[in-house]
């Protein structure tokens, strides 16, 4: 025997739920960061190596309260900080940071994996020893200096 299910939206008390959880349904997609982007930041700044801008590589923000934030480092500048759509921003908060940035010369175009421009320790978020503070309402110009 098949059973269909349908909502019977004739029936007052089954009306009442529905009605009693649309606030709570609303208020966690405020929380979760679904809508408008609101609570995410814009964030720019700079990358250096070696006292050079980083010519290309990617940057990752980390932080146990929040989902990964990534971004991608242009000519030395940090661009496209992405929680969920492209360059939305990020959440006020602490992070842990990690940069990479792969050899993208001809002598490595077809290499399953590149070897890194940058010292490894930096790609990882537990070696890097980066860190940047994200605030509410600010510019969030960050700069890392490479060695």
């Amino acid at each position: 025997m098949e059973r269909k299910w349908r909502l019977d939206w004739g029936n007052p008390r089954r009306v009442k739920r529905c009605r009693a959880f649309l606030p709570i349904l609303s208020l966690s997609c405020v929380i979760a960061g679904c809508g408008s982007g609101t609570g995410l930041f814009p964030v720019t700044g700079q990358v250096t190596y070696q006292g050079k801008p980083l010519e290309h590589g990617s940057i990752a923000f980390v932080s146990p309260k929040s989902r990964q934030v990534t971004g991608e480092i242009e000519r030395g500048e940090i661009v496209n900080v992405t929680t969920v759509h492209a360059n939305d921003g990020i959440a006020a908060g602490e992070y842990m940071v990690a940069i990479t940035s792969l050899d993208q010369s001809d002598k490595f175009k077809n290499s399953m994996a590149p070897p890194s421009i940058i010292p490894v320790r930096y790609s990882e978020v537990t070696t890097s020893n980066l860190k940047a503070t994200i605030l509410p309402n600010n510019d969030n110009v960050l700069r890392f200096d490479l060695d």
